[in-house]
């Protein structure tokens, strides 16, 4: 059996342990050449040590609760915390659950019998614990960690890279074969693939020679400026033109080859914004003319 039709058999069972389909799929980015299929698997095991990069499924609304003590014997067990009482500079961080453990460390909180808790530090208790009811002060607080968002978690992986895979399929059906040279896949398909089926941005990357051709030569490799400028005349929002240079200069000192892990971020969140699959698709392909990717 292939590596290929080896994990989409593991993936799509109910009884096999995650951590080694993971573990396989790291194996097939290293045969397909796919920097970005192996660092998502990596960091699908050993967790993301960023969350600015985290996928959007690791990501959800957070809930916040606390025990009360008051005076004259009164007290509140569990009682919600609203974010319309906490500093505003606060508010963003606590309004979101962001799972960034490893798939083992998320599987281990399924064992346990109680839901886990984020718990704030003493530091972020004592600031706020006169501020959210009235007579009543704050002594410990923690954000809810569901169950339910864990398995949800866990489920994405696998529908993922299960797209990921049936997809590669489609595309190269040689690749159902034992055997197959995998490096001779394009790496153009297999970026896309990752990007639109890993990192959810549907119709953000699109490979195809019109495209290609027209950024190849408004876009100079490592040249920050022009790739802006052709992304301009994209009528590319100036807001996510930004968002993008920021994220170029973060991703630099610890990019070694291929998309960083910010910059990979934003093309996934490109799906999500107010464009049109074609500006997505021809900044997909400029950013590979960026980087000196394209056709590689």
């Amino acid at each position: 059996m292939s590596l290929v039709n080896d994990l989409i058999t593991e993936v799509t069972s109910s009884s096999s342990d995650l951590s080694q389909v993971l573990r396989k799929a790291r194996v097939l980015a290293s045969e397909l050449k796919s920097k970005e299929l192996g660092e998502w698997a990596e960091a699908e095991l050993n967790g993301y040590k960023d969350k600015d990069v985290l996928p959007d499924y690791r990501v959800s609304a957070g809930s916040n609760f606390g025990d009360f003590v008051g005076s004259f014997g009164t007290s509140g067990s569990g009682l919600p915390i609203p974010l319309s009482c906490l500093p505003e500079s606060w508010r963003e961080g606590k309004s979101k659950l962001e799972l960034s453990s490893g798939i083992a460390g998320l599987q281990e909180m399924l064992r346990s019998e109680q839901d886990y808790q984020e718990v704030w530090s003493a530091d972020a208790v004592h600031a706020v614990s006169q501020r959210i009811y009235v007579g009543m002060n704050m002594f410990t607080a923690w954000k809810a960690i569901p169950k339910a968002r864990v398995v949800a978690v866990l489920d994405a992986v696998r529908n993922r890279l299960l797209s990921f895979l049936l997809d590669l399929k489609e595309q190269h059906p040689e690749v159902e074969i034992a055997g197959t040279d995998l490096q001779s896949i394009p790496k153009d398909d297999v970026r896309v693939n990752v990007v639109n089926n890993i990192y959810g941005g549907h119709n953000v990357l699109a490979s195809g020679g019109t495209v290609h051709q027209q950024v190849q030569q408004g876009v100079k490799p490592g040249d920050l400026e022009s790739l802006l400028s052709v992304l301009r005349e994209a009528a590319l929002p100036e807001g996510l033109i930004d968002e993008l240079a920021i994220a170029i200069g973060e991703d630099e000192p610890v990019r070694k080859d291929g998309i960083g892990p910010k910059v990979s971020r934003w093309l996934a969140r490109l799906g999500e914004k107010v464009v049109t699959s074609t500006t997505a698709a021809f900044a997909a392909q400029a950013l590979l003319h960026y980087y000196g990717l394209a056709g590689s």
